[in-house]
């Protein structure tokens, strides 16, 4: 009876050592899945960072962005480039790091307007001083006008129904303007007028 209970005994302790062993195994297998799936799992979101890192975006994740920064439109170049999906860290690069003169380029922007079929670009630059036509078919960046638009001190500019560019000249406290081709229409004077900045068009841009 007692040697039967001593080999009983023997067994269970053999077993218990066993399963020690066992435990041991599955104990290292699952730490090493889960290991492998924080690994994976921050590949993932280190890709997932590098790719927002990428894009700039209004506002920020969590929430639902609204607005996305496409690239910078300072000249030609940029103009050119602009739908070829450069990434906001190579503009931003570029940016930093002083890019190079090109004809054209703008100095101090202060005004902006969209033609109606949204082909053509109209930006008032203070410092030039000139008005700068950015035409997204053609990829070209030309003044207003064939000698130019005359202004002295542009800043605000609008587009009417018909295409014609409003185009406000500060100093001499005129509203210039201009046909769809850039040729001098008329100028508009109140002698109201102190500092004129801005202008807008109603809705219905008439």
């Amino acid at each position: 009876m007692g040697l039967l209970t001593g080999e009983v005994m023997r067994c269970c302790r053999l077993r218990q050592s066993e399963m020690g062993r066992l435990r041991t195994r599955l104990c290292f297998l699952a730490v090493c899945v889960i290991a492998f799936s924080s690994g994976a799992g921050n590949a993932s979101a280190a890709r997932g960072k590098k790719q927002q890192a990428e894009e700039i975006v209004w506002p920020a994740p969590p929430e639902t962005p609204r607005i996305k920064f496409l690239g910078l439109l300072r000249n030609q170049d940029d103009l050119r480039v602009l739908r070829k999906g450069r990434s906001a860290g190579e503009w931003l690069s570029e940016f930093l790091l002083g890019g190079k003169t090109v004809p054209n380029s703008l100095q101090q922007p202060m005004g902006l307007a969209l033609s109606r079929d949204g082909k053509r670009l109209y930006v008032a630059d203070y410092a030039k001083p000139e008005v700068l036509v950015f035409d997204f078919t053609t990829k070209r960046v030309t003044p207003l006008g064939e000698r130019g638009s005359g202004c002295q001190a542009p800043l605000g500019i609008a587009v009417d129904g018909q295409d014609n560019i409003y185009v406000v000249d500060s100093t001499p406290k005129v509203i210039r303007v201009y046909d769809a081709k850039g040729a001098a229409v008329r100028a508009i004077t109140y002698e109201g007028f102190e500092r004129p900045t801005g202008i807008a068009i109603d809705a219905g841009r008439n």
